[in-house]
C-alpha cells in the first residue's frame, strides 16, 4: 500500500512539473499581449479565486467528517487569524517580487527555456540561504551541482549566440530565482500554517499588489487586451497556480523527499521542450522553427539536470551508510570464520 500511495505522490509531483514548465511559453505568449504587472495581477487572481474555493471545499467536506480543527477560545483563535495574515502578507510579498522579475525577464528576451533553468537555479541559492541564516553546513554535492548545472546553462543560452546574447531578460531571471529562494526559506518559517490557506492568501497579496502596480504602471490597458489574453491568464491561474500547487501538496505528502525534488525541477526540462514543440507547430506566439533544439543544447539540458539530481543527492550519507553497514557485517564475518568446523554446513567440508 506504502509503495503504491508513493507511486501515486510521484505521477501528482510529475503532473505538477508538466504544468510549471508549460506555464514558461504560456508567461512568453502572455507577455507578448499585456505588460507585466496586468498580466500578473490577472492570472494570480484567477489563482486566488480557484484555491479559496478549494479550502472552502476541502474544509467542508473536513466538518461533515467531524474532523476540521477548532480553536479552544477567543484569544487562541484571534491569535492563529493574526499569525495566518501575517504569514500571507510576508510570504505573498516576496512571491510577488520573484513573480515579477520573472515575467519582466521573459518579456525582456529571456526565452521559455533559458527561464526554465535559470528559476531552478533557486535549488542552489536555498541551501546559501541556509548556511546565512542558520550555519548549515554546505554538502560538497552543491557544489558539484553548481558545475554541472553552470556548463548547462553555459550551452544552452551561450555557446550558439555568444556572450552578447546575454541581456537584461536573463539578469532579471536571476534575481528571480535568487528571490523564489528566499521565497521557500520563508514558507519554511511559517510551516505551521496549513499550506493550501497560505497559497490561497499568497495569491491573494500578489494579486492585490500587482493589481495596484497595474493601475500605476500600466496605464491605457484596455479590457480587450485581456480578454486578448484570457488564455495564458486562465492557463497559467488555473494550472499552474491552483491545481499545479494542490498537486505538490499531495505528492510531496505520498513520495519521498529527494524523489519528489528531483521529480519536481524537471519543470525546466519540460520548459525546454514545450518551447521546441511550440516552435515546431508555430503555436502560442512562438515562430515556427525559431527554437531548435540542437545537439549542444541537448547536452546543456542534460549536464543541467544532471547538476540539479547531484545537488539533491547526499553522497556523504551514501557512503557513511555503506561505511556502517560493512563494520557492521565485519564482525559477523570473523564470527563466521572463527566458528568450530563441526558447527559448519557439511556441504562446505566437502
Amino acid at each position: 500500500m506504502k509503495r503504491k500511495s508513493s507511486l501515486t505522490g510521484t505521477l501528482m509531483l510529475l503532473l505538477a512539473s508538466f504544468f510549471w514548465g508549460s506555464t514558461f511559453i504560456i508567461q512568453s505568449d502572455g507577455a507578448s499581449k499585456l505588460p507585466t504587472f496586468t498580466f500578473l495581477a490577472c492570472r494570480s487572481f484567477v489563482g486566488a479565486v480557484a484555491l479559496w474555493i478549494i479550502v472552502a471545499l476541502r474544509g467542508a467536506i473536513l466538518k461533515g467528517r467531524g474532523k476540521l480543527p477548532v480553536c479552544a477560545d477567543a484569544a487562541t483563535k484571534k491569535a492563529k487569524v493574526r499569525h495566518y495574515l501575517i504569514s500571507g502578507l510576508a510570504v505573498g510579498a516576496v512571491l510577488t517580487v520573484a513573480a515579477m522579475f520573472q515575467q519582466e525577464g521573459i518579456a525582456r528576451g529571456a526565452t521559455a527555456g533559458e527561464a526554465g533553468f535559470l528559476t531552478a537555479l533557486y535549488m542552489f541559492f536555498v541551501p546559501l540561504y541556509c548556511f546565512v541564516l542558520y550555519r548549515k553546513k554546505l554538502q560538497m554535492n552543491l557544489f558539484a551541482g553548481a558545475v554541472l548545472m553552470a556548463a548547462g546553462l553555459y550551452f544552452i543560452c551561450i555557446y550558439e549566440k555568444g556572450w552578447s546574447s546575454i541581456g537584461g531578460g536573463h539578469i532579471f531571471i536571476l534575481i528571480s530565482a535568487v528571490t523564489y529562494a528566499a521565497h521557500i526559506v520563508m514558507i519554511d518559517r511559517f510551516k505551521d500554517v496549513d499550506g493550501m490557506t497560505l497559497s490561497a492568501m499568497q495569491f491573494t497579496v500578489v494579486a492585490a499588489i500587482s493589481g495596484v502596480a497595474a493601475l500605476i504602471f500600466d496605464r491605457g490597458i484596455a479590457f480587450t487586451q485581456i480578454v486578448s489574453a484570457s488564455f495564458p491568464i486562465l492557463y497559467a491561474g488555473l494550472f499552474s497556480s491552483a491545481v499545479g500547487f494542490t498537486l505538490q501538496i499531495y505528492g510531496q505528502q505520498n513520495a519521498p523527499p529527494t524523489l519528489a525534488t528531483i521529480v519536481m525541477s524537471l519543470e525546466s526540462v519540460i520548459a525546454l521542450l514545450c518551447e521546441w514543440g511550440c516552435g515546431m507547430l508555430g503555436i502560442l506566439g512562438v515562430e515556427r522553427g525559431r527554437v531548435e533544439l540542437t545537439p549542444v543544447k541537448i547536452v546543456g539540458c542534460l549536464l543541467a539536470f544532471a547538476g540539479i539530481v547531484t545537488a539533491q543527492l547526499s553522497f556523504g550519507a551514501f557512503f557513511r551508510s555503506t561505511g556502517r553497514k560493512k563494520r557492521a557485517a565485519a564482525p559477523a564475518e570473523k564470527a563466521e570464520g572463527d566458528a568450530p568446523e563441526a558447527a559448519r554446513d557439511p556441504a562446505e567440508k566437502e
